[in-house]
């Protein structure tokens, strides 16, 4: 049987001991926390120590963007037809004058043959008809000078009986007489017409060749024209650059006027950065900028500022002073553009939302303790991309909480750190 007074005893002696515990652990935490339980204590993750320190500070603003060329050449597909070979790749360096890929156009190189066989049908028969009009202005300059010694022949036999017939007692008829002139006047005319026939002839044949040169020049203007057609099919790059964004392949389908290619010049490439549009006020051409452009840095300076203002912010156009050797086109740029340097002012990292030229609480290391900061109000200064210049509220070799933004939301006067 149990003794119902002692067990009551042993439950009194437990909850005694867990009592003198529940105190000790308390008083252990007011020794530790030097008795304020009140102050929260921010994590380990959420916060960084800064010393303060004095020195000077580059002003600078930061920006992002893209790589773009001034002038670049867009290479199109002159005339459609099938891709049938590439000769360059999208990053290939290029001269003037080098064949980039051909176009196969079965349409146009029929059309060429067609022009070929037209323009050596219309010199043939320019060539035919030059040997017929040569044979047949021979014959009609045979008839003319056959017409020419009868007519001389007629002539002289009239002049001769003429004479005669002067005579007191002439040797020749009258009848006789008349026949010679009359044969003279039929020899004239027949001389006149071979004459005419002669003239006639050469004008027709002047005419008729310029319309078969007429012909001719027709037919080899097309032939021509086809030829350069053609010619264009394989596509030649006008200067010097690399090759962009290649988009056909062999056997690819392509149409007239459909884009294939960019040729840039690695010279004449720049950035533009978006700026917000309060930093942007402080940009000026001609101030230098470092630049991040495919894990390299190069060094540039601002070129123009646009007056218009975007939802994304102010376009900045960065010259780039060294040459990028194999420029990617639109691709992604960061860069600082250097403002000024303050010298020998009071920094610290940039807390999350400072703003220049305000005031805001930041914390301080209570340098006695260790174990927690206290807030302060100071003032801002000028502000890099990374730093801000604090005017008053903090003295140099002093420490601050930088809080990150899951640690803003701290309201207190103070708060623990260990």
């Amino acid at each position: 049987m149990v003794d119902i007074p002692k067990k009551q005893s042993n439950i009194r002696s437990k909850r005694r001991i867990l009592i003198v515990v529940g105190l000790a652990i308390v008083f252990v935490s007011f020794v530790v926390f030097g008795f304020d339980l009140t102050t929260p204590r921010v994590k380990k993750d959420a916060y960084k120590i800064y010393k303060v320190s004095r020195g000077d500070i580059l002003i600078d603003v930061i920006g992002t963007g893209r790589l773009l060329p001034r002038d670049p050449t867009n290479i199109s597909a002159p005339e459609g037809g099938e891709v049938t070979k590439i000769l360059k790749r999208s990053g290939d360096s290029v001269l003037a004058g080098d064949n980039i890929f051909v176009i196969q156009n079965l349409e146009l190189e029929d059309a060429k043959a067609h022009a070929e066989n037209e323009y050596n049908t219309s010199q043939l028969k320019l060539s035919v008809f030059r040997l017929e009009m040569d044979e047949t202005e021979s014959r009609y300059a045979s008839q003319l000078a056959s017409a020419k010694a009868k007519y001389l022949n007629s002539n002289l036999i009239f002049n001769a009986q003429q004479k005669l017939m002067e005579l007191p007692s002439p040797p020749v008829s009258e009848i006789e007489y008349e026949k010679s002139k009359l044969d003279r006047e039929l020899k004239i005319q027949l001389y006149q017409v071979a004459k005419n026939n002669l003239k006639n002839f050469k004008r027709m044949a002047e005419t008729k060749v310029e319309l078969l040169a007429a012909e001719v020049e027709l037919s080899k203007g097309k032939l021509k024209r086809l030829s350069k057609r053609l010619d264009t099919l394989t596509i030649q790059s006008q200067h010097a650059g690399f090759i962009q964004d290649l988009e056909v392949e062999n056997g690819d389908r392509v149409i007239k006027g459909q884009g294939i290619a960019t040729i840039v010049d690695p010279k004449d490439v720049f950035v533009r950065l978006q700026i917000s549009v309060g930093e942007a006020s402080k940009i000026l051409v001609g101030m230098t900028a470092e630049l991040e452009i495919g894990g390299e840095t190069y060094a540039g300076y601002v070129q123009r500022i646009s007056s218009a203002v975007k939802s994304t912010g102010v376009d900045v156009d960065i010259a780039i002073s060294t040459t990028i050797q194999k420029p990617k086109i639109n691709s992604y740029v960061s860069g600082n553009i250097v403002v000024s340097t303050e010298s020998n002012v009071v920094t610290i990292p940039k807390p999350v939302g400072a703003k220049e030229f305000s005031e805001a609480n930041i914390y301080v290391m209570n340098d006695a303790d260790g174990s927690y900061a206290e807030r302060r109000l100071v003032k801002f200064g000028r502000s890099s991309s990374n730093n801000i210049v604090i005017e008053n509220g903090v003295r140099n070799g002093e420490s601050v909480l930088i809080l990150s933004a899951d640690g803003r939301e701290f309201r207190s006067e103070k708060i623990r750190i260990n």
